[in-house]
């Protein structure tokens, strides 16, 4: 079942690449007009799309569950800290294979894997791990990233995504919603999310030479740490923990929230690679790679979770 939904939603993501991949290869745009699209994405339609996720009604079930979602993820970037400092002591990676290990596309492939297999009622639980991930991302994956080792508290606070959780947590505490024109808009804006990152992947890669990429055997052994070493290791937390125990519904969290860890990398260290100057062909390559390889890794982690 997860198998045949996986191959469905990858299909459809490939699809959107490729019509981005078509555009550039018409010779109608350059790969590097991808770069507007990269900050509209990251700047504008991500944070509508965090807000949108935090328009919720908080009954003292979610509101038990998704806090259980919260802390779990959050312990789990503390590992994957730890993990990614070990690899690359190991394998001495660079600064895109560090984010490309650490960071994992929890919601383009997760959110409607979780709607089909479990509901729609579970996708709330999704956005703990989004969250956690935005909040480390815009600090410790933008410093890795662009090379720096001290981060600026009023960059950080200023960056539209951080402020942009900030407003959503605000309205889900206070129950607060935004008129139905602004909801409407947020909606519209939102759904762009997916199509444009897709396309911006497949504007991306119509410049890349894939035999000589193929070459450099690093990037199959990043899918390998991606798709296999690391959710290994967060398996061994999320198969022991106490939280499982917390609650009724925290297996099924728990679950969630290992899905969200163990997925390909991130979309997002494709377009953050393109803005501070790294090697954006080569993080692209390495999002296409671990997508495809979840038809095979996802389903084998979801088997081994409830071995």
């Amino acid at each position: 079942m997860i198998s045949i939904l996986l191959m469905r939603q990858i299909a459809a993501l490939f699809i959107m690449i490729g019509m981005g991949f078509a555009v550039v290869k018409s010779g109608m745009l350059k790969p590097e007009n991808s770069r507007t699209l990269s900050v509209l994405i990251l700047y504008l339609i991500f944070p509508c799309v965090i807000v949108k996720s935090f328009q919720i009604d908080l009954t003292p079930e979610v509101r038990t569950g998704f806090v259980l979602a919260l802390v779990a993820a959050f312990v789990i970037h503390i590992l994957l800290l730890g993990i990614c400092f070990v690899l690359d002591k190991i394998f001495h990676l660079d600064n895109v294979e560090k984010d490309a290990v650490f960071y994992s596309n929890c919601g383009n492939l997760l959110i409607p894997l979780v709607a089909e297999v479990l509901g729609e009622e579970w996708v709330i639980f999704c956005n703990g791990y989004i969250c956690v991930q935005v909040l480390f991302l815009w600090t410790h994956g933008q410093m890795v990233m662009s090379g720096t080792r001290k981060a600026d508290p009023v960059k950080i606070l200023k960056n539209p995504n951080i402020v942009a959780m900030v407003i959503g947590a605000a309205m889900l505490l206070t129950g607060m919603r935004f008129p139905a024109l602004v909801q409407d808009s947020l909606n519209a804006v939102s759904a762009a999310f997916v199509p444009a990152c897709m396309l911006m992947i497949g504007m991306l890669l119509g410049n890349v030479k894939w035999k000589e990429m193929l070459k450099r055997y690093r990037i199959f052994l990043i899918v390998l740490l991606r798709m296999l070493v690391v959710p290994c290791l967060i398996l061994l937390f999320c198969r022991y923990t106490p939280l499982r125990r917390m609650s009724p519904d925290a297996d099924t969290i728990m679950f969630i929230t290992f899905l969200a860890a163990a997925g390909p990398t991130a979309t997002t260290i494709t377009q953050m690679a393109q803005l501070f100057g790294a090697d954006s062909e080569y993080a692209g390559a390495i999002s296409i790679l671990t997508t495809l390889s979840c038809i095979v890794f996802i389903p084998l982690m979801a088997f081994l979770y409830y071995l």
